[in-house]
């Protein structure tokens, strides 16, 4: 497997968690008060884009030539830095909102 494939299915892999993850947070979201539903519903909103991105460069990443792909890998790991962080401040909210 080369460096580009590899690289491609780790995002992915980390695609599919996170979108996992976003729909557990959802659910217990669902339990919280009205005004803490309003916040994390919105914070879950801004990951569905964020996710939507990783997603975006994943593909450029497929369609990329093997020569090209390391320049669109920054940004990916950007993106994907983004996501993670998003992810772990909406689970901590989350958390907050159920106590």
């Amino acid at each position: 497997m080369d460096k580009q494939q590899a690289f491609a299915d780790k995002l992915q892999g980390r695609i599919d968690e996170f979108s996992a993850e976003i729909q557990k947070l959802k659910a217990k979201a669902s339990q919280a008060e009205a005004q803490g539903r309003i916040e994390i519903q919105s914070r879950l909103d801004s990951l569905k884009i964020r996710r939507d991105d990783v997603a975006d460069r994943l593909e450029a990443i497929r369609r990329a030539s093997e020569d090209s792909w390391e320049e669109l890998r920054q940004g990916a790991d950007d993106a994907l830095e983004a996501l993670t962080k998003g992810v772990r401040e909406t689970r901590e909210r989350v958390t907050e909102a159920l106590r």
